[in-house]
Formats: structure tokens, sequence, C-alpha cells
């Protein structure tokens, strides 16, 4: 499968204080021009590789500043691209919520097979507007209209180290909404560095998932659709014993910019190649990703979905690095939770000893 992040815009209208790109504060739209030239890119680029599905993530700065006639245009331009494929076309695609328009609900509903990802944090301080107030009222109610109108809600909080101490606070702000949600810990750059952002450690990222978990498995019915617990769960389920997203069984990705722009995953503005030059599909078709797995990488046995606490530009810097943060005794403390909780239900999975299971 071909992945796709597809960056209709560096604008953002929200300055969120971890915020780590500093090009997501304005910069290039994408024309309806290099939108089809993206298009046909990947289309070959996934014919040359065999690939029978491409994923787009459409994504920003704020993916929806272009504006819901430009998200119009650019998707007519994909179905007319694609419309002779055999290739399947997924859209999925994360935004802040906050730019209401008429037209969100029916575009969700055709063209992004009625789901849509929000940026949502329990902690309001941190997601603010350019004139520094929080955003998390305009969101949630903007939430309840989609939910009301039948679409399939998913929410992605982030978290800091103010969030320390607040564990059952944040459970139950996530259970009273009522939508499956995923929490990442914000990470600390050169472009955070200034904004007074305490940062949560990897160990302490943990130790806040475990006590989510924790608070998941002794409440009672309905639980809190904690998407980081039931990724563990079916990950074990389904024995799902796969490398990092650099392993080659995870297929390609990389990120499609304004201005012809190809850039590797999660690194705005450096430049692999142009999607303009159709040429280059062959180069990436033939060096499979510029991004070498690390050996460390090669070597790790971990379940895919516990390499997670970040977005994926830190983790590829934790691996670049060799370091592995992300495959260190804090994932196996998770997988470890997991593993005993399924076990005293008598629930069956890969590592099971009963169906030959040890250690991952």
């Amino acid at each position: 499968m071909l992945s796709i992040l597809l960056v209709t815009t560096h604008r953002c209208n929200l300055r969120c204080k971890y915020c780590y790109e500093s090009v997501s504060h304005g910069g290039a739209d994408m024309t309806v021009e290099d939108a089809r030239s993206a298009f046909v890119w990947t289309e070959r680029l996934a014919e040359l590789r065999k690939d029978d599905e491409i994923l787009f993530m459409w994504f920003g700065g704020e993916p929806f500043a272009v504006g819901m006639q430009r998200i119009g245009e650019m998707l007519k331009i994909q179905k007319e691209v694609f419309v002779r494929s055999a290739i399947k076309v997924r859209n999925v695609v994360q935004t802040n919520l906050t730019l209401w328009d008429d037209e969100l609900i029916p575009i969700i509903q055709k063209s992004f097979d009625n789901s849509i990802s929000v940026s949502l944090d329990f902690n309001p301080q941190f997601r603010v507007f350019q004139n520094g107030q929080p955003s998390n009222g305009l969101v949630l109610g903007n939430v309840a209209k989609l939910k009301a109108a039948g679409v399939r809600v998913g929410l992605i909080g982030t978290l800091t180290r103010a969030d320390i101490g607040h564990e059952r606070d944040v459970y139950a702000f996530y259970k009273e909404i009522n939508c499956p949600f995923r929490l990442n810990r914000a990470h600390e750059s050169e472009n955070t560095a200034r904004a007074g952002v305490e940062f949560m450690s990897v160990a302490e990222f943990d130790e806040f998932v475990i006590d989510m978990f924790r608070m998941l498995v002794s409440d009672n019915p309905p639980r809190a659709p904690f998407i980081n617990y039931y990724d563990v769960v079916n990950a074990l389920r389904n024995d799902v014993r796969q490398g990092c997203r650099l392993s080659p069984e995870d297929g390609i990705n990389f990120t499609i910019e304004p201005g012809g722009v190809i850039s590797d995953w999660c690194r705005f503005g450096e430049a692999l190649g142009s999607y303009r030059n159709l040429e280059s599909c062959t180069d990436f078709c033939v060096k499979g990703w510029c991004m070498e797995q690390p050996e460390s990488c090669a070597a790790c046995n971990y379940l895919n979905v516990l390499c997670n606490g970040a977005c994926e530009y830190e983790k590829d810097k934790s691996c670049e690095e060799s370091n592995c943060g992300f495959r260190t005794e804090r994932t196996r403390r998770q997988l470890d939770f997991v593993r005993q909780h399924l076990d005293s239900f008598g629930i069956r999975h890969c590592l099971s000893s009963s169906v030959g299971g040890g250690e991952p």
C-alpha cells in the first residue's frame, strides 16, 4: 500500500504552543494544477510498484484552511485521475475542526468514508487561536454537529507535563465525548523551545498511558474508547508482530506538499524530488524509499502498534540515532499490562503460552 501525507496548505489558523512546525503558520496552498500533478504522479508510482491501494491522509497546516471549494476541486481531480484505475483510493483527514462550512459534512460523508479525525486536547491552554483564546469550546460544538449528522469522529489528544496528575480527568473528558480517541505526547523541538511548554518524558508518557489502561479495564461499560489500548489488544489477538513503519511490509510513506515538493514523512520542506516530474517515479520505485531501515529496527520484534507516543518525526529521529526510544522497556510495560489483562479473562493471543507464545 502507498501512504501519502497530502499537505493541502502550510497555513494554520491556530497557534498551538507545542507545534513544532514553524512553516505551518503561513506559506503556500496547493493549487489545483499541483493537485492534478500530485495525483497523476502518485498513480504512476503505485502502478510501477504494483500497489493495489493508496491512502491519502489530508493534512496541513490546517487542511481545510484552503476552503471547502478548493477541497472539492481537489477531490474532483482525484476522481478524474483514478477513474479508470484498478487501484483502490481512500481518503482520511486530520483537522482542528475550527473552520466550519456547510459543505463540510457532505464532503466528509461522500469522500472521506463518513469519518474524520479531530485534534482535541483535555487541557485547553495549548491549542489556541492567534489571539491566545482557547479553541476547545468551538471544537466541541463542531464535534457535536458531526455526531448528530452521523459522521464517525475520532479524536487525537496531545499530552504535556501539565496533564500529569490529571489522568482521571483526562479519562472522564474523553469518555463523556464518547468518540474513539488516541493520546500522543508533545515533543520538544527548536520551534517549541520558546513556548514555555513542559514536555512529558517517554517514561512519564508510559506511566500516564498505563494509568489510563487501568482506569479503562476497571471501568463499568460503556468504557472510554481509548484507541491506544484497543490497538494493542487487536495486535495481540491477530498476531501482528511487525517492524516499525520503516519496514518494507508497511509500504512506502512520504509527504506531498504545495509547490511540487515530495518530502520525507512529517519532514516538511526537505525536498526529495518533485511530483511535477513524472519520470522521478522510476527513481522512487527503484529505491523503494529513500530512508533505509536502521539495523536496530531490523532486529526489533516489538509490535508495531507499540511504537507510539509521539509524531512520526520524533519516532524517525529516534530510529535514525539508533536509540530506538520507542522500542524499550516502556513498550514492554504497556504490552505486559495488556497481556495480563487478556490472560485474566482466558483470552488467547499471539503471545499466549498455549499458542507457542513467548517474548516478542
